[in-house]
């Protein structure tokens, strides 16, 4: 680690936002923690002399008050044995609303001070754990591996998180969907057209500042430097271009320069991306994600703060294993490994040939759609099967029920169900049940994928629009007959990720690693454990090399 930069933030009033530090040289680790624990003394002391104001009331504010009847805290209603205060921000004064005198006595500030990184778990937080080590100070750590960290605690106030646990983007893109008028913090350091210029993320050549001596350089290098091995890509013009005109225009003596001026703008840029980002939560759920170390953690308090809902601790172990025994995972195969299509939507359409069509089709949201089904949430008890009587359970009930039952499965319904057979189960198969097993897998297997579908119709997308109601077609072509908009990003309906385009040829090499040809040159790809950057360098020829090179072996 050779250099460093940060920049103190306060949501409640931008006039606490401290000045931007950095530094560039030897021990810059020890330095940086050495110069956050200042910050920490800094922020005590701001919240001690400054937050403490008392409330501001205007005569509307008093009569919210008087007739509030539920606390804007937790949600409950007053009762008559009910103490109702009033809430307000110490920082501001502002009047909050009525609250339960316990619920406002628990509304305070943690006194937990954010450090915020973007990629922490990847990358910088090993840096950072060979300095505390050397701080003395008690560690907590939330850790994934023995190298990569979620989160940690140095001492009592000092917590690191990772914004990409909360937005698994990169930064140029979080940049790129961001509104200009939210960059406050770049705004108050540039204007015009210097700002127009850094709003973009800048490219920096990692390989190439190899020693301290690259920062005395006078001039960026030439492109080729900015490659880099870890993406197997190169820098673009435009962005090459971009970057001399920066060393330009402000003025960079040296490399080092530049080097300053690209930290000190990915600072801020983070800083604009990460606040906007709580500004939304707290419009939204009125939870802030600075209090939490990822997404999971704050869509599930967000989730029960918006519910309401109390959910009982499931401690029979007897019902635990009842339960956990009827979970079952979605199939995922390759039954299909390769398919062409032939139909009058396409550029080289053959008549003499038999009509069929590829479809990739995918459920908006099908996790979304299942978890805001009817859920249980508890009194769960057992009961005498005998005594059951279903017309009492069931969807828009009260209550519902879990039923452990034998399934039978005539064996004149297997070919036909062959290609997602009903409620299948993983196991491990046996030596003696091997050569049947062996023998219907033969038979089944001209399944097909669950999301790719090779189909033999004269037209795919009319027999689609005969179940609108089941498909949201919004990324059609709006010239498309079969355009519509009603069930745009409603969850559980099912989506053609081909935008109404007809797919020429799929390849599937095994589950979750396939690859797709549109008939106008377009496509997708996907390879699951492979990186992304791996992935966006392989071609639909690459992948059909493999399938070929596959059946050669056999």
């Amino acid at each position: 680690m050779c250099s460093y930069g940060f920049k103190r933030v306060c949501y409640f009033d931008g006039k606490y936002d401290g000045e931007y530090k950095s530094y560039r040289g030897v021990g810059a680790v020890g330095r940086f923690l050495s110069d956050l624990l200042g910050e920490v003394e800094e922020c005590n002391k701001i919240i001690q002399s400054e937050f403490n104001k008392v409330a501001i009331m205007s005569v509307k504010d008093y009569d919210k008050l008087e007739k509030a009847v539920e606390c804007h805290i937790c949600g409950g209603k007053f009762s008559e044995g009910d103490k109702k205060v009033l809430d307000h921000c110490h920082v501001t004064g502002k009047f909050r609303g009525a609250a339960h005198n316990s619920c406002n006595l628990n509304f305070k500030l943690t006194g937990k001070i954010p450090v915020v990184f973007h990629n922490l778990r990847g990358y910088d937080g090993n840096f950072i754990m060979q300095g505390v080590a050397e701080l003395g100070e008690k560690i907590e750590v939330i850790a994934n591996n023995m190298q990569k960290y979620m989160s940690f605690r140095v001492g009592k106030q000092l917590v690191f998180i990772d914004s990409m646990q909360f937005m698994s983007s990169s930064l140029e893109a979080l940049v790129g969907n961001l509104d200009k008028s939210r960059f406050k913090r770049m705004q108050s350091e540039w204007q015009g057209e210097e700002l127009e210029m850094l709003l973009k993320k800048g490219v920096y050549p990692y390989e190439y500042m190899s020693c301290w001596e690259k920062f005395d350089d006078k001039s960026l290098p030439e492109k080729s430097a900015f490659y880099s091995s870890l993406y197997e890509e190169e820098v673009n013009d435009n962005d090459y271009s971009r970057a001399c005109k920066v060393y330009k225009k402000f003025d960079c003596k040296s490399l080092g320069d530049y080097h300053d001026l690209y930290l000190k703008t990915d600072v801020l840029l983070l800083a604009d991306v990460f606040e906007d980002f709580r500004r939304v939560c707290l419009d939204a759920y009125k939870l802030d994600p600075a209090h939490y170390i990822s997404a999971p953690g704050l869509s599930w308090d967000a989730m029960l703060k918006r519910t309401g809902v109390k959910l009982d601790l499931l401690s029979n172990v007897d019902m635990y294993q009842f339960i956990e025994k009827g979970m079952r995972g979605g199939v995922s195969y390759i039954g299909h490994r390769y398919a062409k299509a032939n139909n009058k939507y396409m550029s080289d359409y053959d008549p003499e040939k038999p009509s069929s069509y590829i479809m990739y089709l995918d459920a908006n949201n099908l996790y979304g759609h299942a978890m805001s089904e009817e859920l249980p949430y508890g009194k769960f008890r057992w009961i005498d099967v005998d005594k059951v009587k279903l017309e009492d359970y069931g969807k828009g009930k009260e209550k519902g029920l879990i039923l452990e039952v034998d399934l039978e499965y005539p064996s004149e319904l297997h070919k036909l169900h062959s290609d997602y057979p009903l409620a299948p189960e993983k196991m491990e198969i046996s030596d003696d049940m091997l050569s049947e097993y062996a023998m219907y897998i033969k038979e089944a297997h001209n399944g097909r994928s669950t999301g790719v579908k090779k189909l033999h119709t004269d037209d795919a997308y009319k027999d689609a629009a005969n179940f609108s109601d089941k498909y949201d077609t919004s990324g059609y072509n709006k010239n498309s007959p079969f355009y519509d908009e009603t069930n745009k990003k409603v969850i559980g309906k099912f989506k053609d990720e081909a935008g109404g385009i007809p797919i020429r040829e799929f390849i599937g090499l095994r589950s979750k690693m396939y690859s797709y040809e549109k008939d106008d040159g377009g496509g997708g790809k996907t390879a699951k454990g492979v990186k992304k950057e791996e992935n966006e360098n392989k071609s639909g020829v690459f992948y059909k090399k493999c399938m070929l090179k596959g059946f050669q072996k056999r």
